[in-house]
């Protein structure tokens, strides 16, 4: 019968794979890596900075901070290493005296899938950028600009929280913030005025942070 007759199947042709693009220089490669490192290392600084300063309420202490970006620093050139390691291990599964080698991948089709330049050199490139990121962990301008630059942003982040509870405070024209402020005078009288001070500061900027972590990121 007519209505069971089958479709013809339309001829997609042979599955051909796109040309490889050509690799970016090593060089680009590297100086992209550095900056994302550096964008990484200055957050986590500038998270340390918060973190003393309203939870430990420590003092501020380059040479803590120098340690700390020297060390973020050294934890991303060994992150590159292992991973490095990795791609390599991936590479030459073990395999025991006389067994087969592994069936090579394939495209759809039957193709062999190729291994690109890219892709043949990423071991290289990471164990490069490795190299770089530990120089620039010896390199004391280096860590002391980006530590300047953390700064920069922390203090920023808490004055704009700050800033944010402050515009709450009811205006002096608010007819009950009139009425109770005989009131509010003899409380603030009664307790420790800086002790006061200090612990509001922190409740309000911790809060703050809290109630908007990623405005950190």
């Amino acid at each position: 019968m007519a209505w069971f007759r089958r479709r013809r199947r339309a001829d997609l042709g042979t599955f051909e794979p796109p040309a490889p693009l050509p690799p970016t220089p090593i060089d680009q490669v590297l100086a992209d890596g550095l900056l994302l490192a550096r964008s990484a290392v200055r957050m986590a600084v500038k998270n340390l900075l918060i973190v003393a300063a309203l939870r430990d309420r420590r003092d501020y202490d380059l040479e803590v901070l120098r340690l700390g970006a020297r060390e973020e620093y050294l934890l991303l050139a060994r992150h590159n290493v292992d991973q490095a390691k990795r791609i390599e291990a991936d590479r030459a599964p073990r395999r025991a005296p006389g067994a087969e080698a592994p069936a090579r991948r394939r495209f759809p089709g039957g193709k062999l899938v190729e291994e690109d330049e890219l892709h043949r050199r990423g071991p290289q490139q990471l164990r490069l950028l490795a190299n770089a990121l530990a120089i620039v962990a010896d390199d004391a301008d280096a860590i002391d600009a980006v530590i300047e630059e953390a700064r920069t942003e922390a203090w920023a982040e808490v004055s704009q929280a700050l800033d944010r509870r402050l515009a709450e405070v009811p205006s002096s024209a608010d007819a009950e913030y009139l009425r109770d402020r005989e009131a509010r005078i003899r409380a603030l009288v009664e307790v420790d005025l800086s002790e006061l001070d200090i612990q509001a500061a922190e409740a309000r900027v911790m809060a703050e942070w809290s109630d908007d972590p990623e405005a950190s990121a």
